[in-house]
């Protein structure tokens, strides 16, 4: 989830028929706006997928689903939080200030953008600025990543603008 931005839904009840030529391919039916959307995967990204085993669902057939166990998808959202922030507790000495899943996404579409604003940039060590100054990602862009129908695509603009980006170096991981 957090290496793609997409929704918990999205990736929880990922297929692998979803899966075409490093990226995912998830139909209107699984999206929030209705729309297909297709996502880059990243090296990183695609180390995970391949390093999912085949399960069988309780027919005895190979599922198609790529997480999770039985007939469902992944499940586990609030108890995997819960080790995460055990473990960041442990790692950091201290408990992580209060987040959410969904803020991972938040967090992709800030870094993709721009990262932190300028107030919170000078707070940060040089070697931290660096890290935390973001991409540069336009936010066009960054809209069609996270499957967005706001901003550049409502409106006028998205009866006539109706590219995908896909191919383009503006939107292919590192």
């Amino acid at each position: 989830m957090f290496l793609t931005a997409q929704l918990r839904a999205e990736i929880g009840d990922l297929r692998r028929s979803e899966l075409h030529d490093g990226q995912i391919i998830l139909p209107a039916s699984r999206t929030k706006n209705g729309l297909i959307h297709s996502v880059p995967l990243s090296d990183q990204a695609l180390s995970i997928i391949k390093a999912q085993p085949r399960r069988i669902d309780s027919g005895g057939r190979l599922r198609d689903l790529l997480f999770g166990m039985g007939d469902k998808g992944f499940s586990g959202w609030s108890k995997s939080k819960e080790r995460l922030d055990e473990a960041i507790a442990e790692e950091l000495g201290k408990p992580l200030p209060g987040w959410t899943l969904h803020d991972l996404r938040r967090t992709a579409a800030t870094y993709m953008g721009g990262g932190l604003p300028h107030h919170m940039l000078v707070k940060l060590s040089p070697k931290d600025r660096k890290l935390a100054d973001g991409l540069g990602i336009q936010p066009h862009v960054v809209e069609a990543v996270l499957n967005h129908i706001s901003g550049h695509k409502a409106g006028v603009a998205g009866v006539y603008q109706r590219g995908t980006y896909e191919g383009r170096e503006t939107c292919r991981p590192r």
